[in-house]
């Protein structure tokens, strides 16, 4: 079965990525997006940013550095870096997993964002098969989005 997909233009074009077409999207004013599909236990995909500024003569190079040391990561096309895992939740109470995905984003001289997309589940509904045809769909939308490296486009809270 092929899942028809549309783009997301995520705060004016931060962040742009695929997600099937029969999703929903929902936005907060303050920063943060959500997306879903309407079918009983569906996943739920998030995507919130998180900027940094280096501090006197940190470079952009120092920031991904920095990243990089908080844990395993991946290279990306054009200098981004990943860091993917998997985390045990409960949310509502109702016990779930958290999939989760780290885009490291160089904006120079001296910023990065981080792109950090997750998709959680109900442990219930994680091996279900069109759960995990969503979670790999969610991996292959993060590691092909385009994300902006213009320091001019900030998130809605101000912070980069």
């Amino acid at each position: 079965m092929r899942i028809e997909l549309k783009w997301v233009e995520y705060r004016g074009g931060i962040v742009r990525f695929r997600i099937p077409k029969a999703w929903k999207e929902e936005y907060a004013p303050e920063g943060g997006g959500v997306f879903y599909g309407e079918r009983p236990g569906s996943g739920t995909l998030r995507l919130d940013l998180v900027s940094a500024h280096g501090a006197g003569h940190r470079t952009t190079k120092d920031l991904v550095a920095h990243f990089e040391r908080k844990g395993p990561f991946e290279s990306l096309q054009d200098d981004l870096r990943i860091r993917r895992s998997r985390h045990p939740i409960v949310e509502a109470g109702v016990s779930g997993f958290l999939h989760r995905w780290e885009v490291a984003v160089p904006v120079p001289p001296d910023r990065i964002r981080i792109a950090c997309f997750t998709y959680a589940v109900a442990a219930r509904d994680e091996d279900d098969a069109t759960n995990r045809s969503e979670i790999a769909l969610v991996d292959w939308s993060v590691r092909r989005a385009e994300y902006s490296r213009d320091p001019g486009r900030t998130d809605p809270r101000g912070t980069g």
